[in-house]
């Protein structure tokens, strides 16, 4: 058993863990949660903490991240810790809190007005994002924002269903309602505020993570989820809490990797009774596209990953940018390779973090699969992209894309970027307007019944297009 002291701001407090464990999951049972946006590799250096004494030996990624003189006075990568004896650390700018979403007293209204609300959450696989809604006059009151504290078991699904395998699946599904009851708290100011409809977007494996379901069949081939139905259950139900008597309502999903965010974005934007041809991709940390053409959606999932985040990089926008300048200032080939120096010193980056060769592949393969993914629908629907009516980008990606340069390094197709439209948080969009209809159930599901997979790892369609467009274009 290791006691670790931890100090911030706001106090200190002493908690103890296992050498089995690591720091982001002993600082995690005190309601300390630091931002990782690689999902704890290292890479992002963001997870900083320092060690006042007991301090480990610094791998090979501190090494990069730090210099001598802040590895020699204990700045650490917390990820990167296993603890072997016991220590201090401090957390500049961190704060202690309730992880159970605990009402602090500077937070309490006593003299809310009594108007029905309802809150629309979006549990993204990097993010938390919810909104008060009144249900009066339906006007968004307030927005509140979190990272989804599970990423300190990886910033992919992939990886969490992992972790829920090897014995993590109660602490995921404690990590998931601590960090909805945080926002609920906040946006109804301690509970003064009572709330009587709450609608959830998220992917599959989300819901299965905060609906502590077994994740063992959904991430081995053939992929098959343990539920994919709506869920309808009471507040005090789900989160074991007295404080709101609500009910909760969760998006259906298609497939295992076609979740209720795809579906609340496509119920959002009433796909369900569009023509078309008109295609939604929402761009995040997973990659969602879907087709809708005469009545019928075509879905597929195209493998993103982390590297719409940024990798280190505050947006996934910004990692576009940085990509386009490195084009058009002939520091990279078309090819994706980095000239001289930048091939072997990387682009420095705020952190201390350098955008790399390795990072570029990343992107490059996401960028491919997305254009692969959607040229592959539309080949399957029978048509060419120029037929498109209508592009909706959409995702945490997607937000603060530039249209023109997204089409200039091969993202998104050429001849439709006139037709680009963005469409913002379309999952949230789809669970605030679920709040207001009251046919919003019926419609949803009508929604996955129109909707077909074209699972795209069996497509030689697809094999020959993410090849094709595996460079950047100029």
């Amino acid at each position: 058993m290791i006691f670790v002291t931890i100090r911030t701001e706001k106090g200190s407090c002493r908690t103890k863990g296992t050498e089995k464990e690591t720091l982001p999951e002993i600082l995690g049972k005190q309601g300390i949660f630091l931002r990782a946006d690689c999902g704890g590799n290292g890479s992002c250096g963001r997870c900083r903490v320092r060690f006042l004494r007991g301090a480990s030996y610094p791998d090979r990624q501190e090494q990069e991240i730090f210099t001598r003189e802040e590895l020699e006075a204990g700045w650490r990568l917390a990820c990167r810790t296993r603890l072997k004896e016991d220590c201090e650390i401090l957390i500049e700018g961190g704060e202690l809190e309730a992880a159970d979403g605990t009402a602090r007293e500077e937070d309490l209204e006593k003299d809310i007005p009594a108007r029905p609300h309802g809150i629309a959450v979006d549990l993204g696989t990097t993010n938390i994002v919810m909104q008060l809604v009144d249900l009066g006059d339906g006007s968004v009151r307030e927005t509140y924002r979190a990272a989804n504290r599970q990423g300190i078991y990886g910033a992919d699904v992939i990886s969490r269903i992992k972790a829920s395998g090897e014995g993590k699946k109660e602490e995921l599904k404690r990590i998931a309602k601590a960090g909805l009851l945080e926002g609920i708290r906040v946006l109804t100011k301690g509970h003064a505020r009572k709330v009587s409809r709450i609608s959830i977007g998220a992917n599959t494996a989300m819901v299965h993570l905060l609906m502590g379901y077994s994740c063992r069949t959904l991430g081995v081939h053939p992929f098959r989820p343990l539920n994919l139905g709506p869920v309808r259950m009471g507040y005090q139900e789900l989160f074991g809490d007295n404080r709101q008597n609500a009910e909760v309502w969760i998006f259906p999903g298609i497939s295992a990797f076609l979740g209720g965010d795809l579906v609340a974005g496509l119920y959002a934007l009433e796909f369900e009774k569009k023509e078309g041809p008109v295609m939604l991709a929402d761009l995040g940390t997973n990659g969602e596209l879907a087709l809708s053409f005469r009545g019928k959606i075509l879905a597929a999932s195209a493998a993103a990953g982390p590297a719409f985040a940024g990798g280190g990089i505050e947006q996934g926008s910004e990692a576009l940018d940085l990509i386009w300048n490195l084009r058009k200032q002939g520091r990279m080939d078309e090819t994706g390779r980095l000239k001289e120096p930048y091939f072997s010193e990387g682009i420095l980056l705020p952190f201390g973090r350098r955008y790399g060769q390795r990072d570029i592949r990343n992107l490059q393969l996401a960028k491919a699969a997305i254009r692969a993914g959607m040229e592959t629908l539309v080949l399957e629907a029978g048509i060419r992209a120029g037929d498109l009516e209508e592009v909706y980008l959409a995702g945490a990606f997607g937000c603060g894309t530039d249209v023109q340069k997204a089409a200039e390094i091969g993202l998104l197709p050429a001849v439709c970027a006139d037709r680009i439209r963005i469409a913002g948080n379309s999952c949230l969009s789809g669970a605030v307007k679920y709040l207001l209809d009251p046919q919003a159930a019926m419609t949803a599901e009508a929604v996955v019944r129109a909707s077909r997979e074209i699972p795209l790892c069996a497509s030689r369609k697809f094999s020959d297009l993410y090849m094709e467009h595996m460079g950047f274009e100029s």
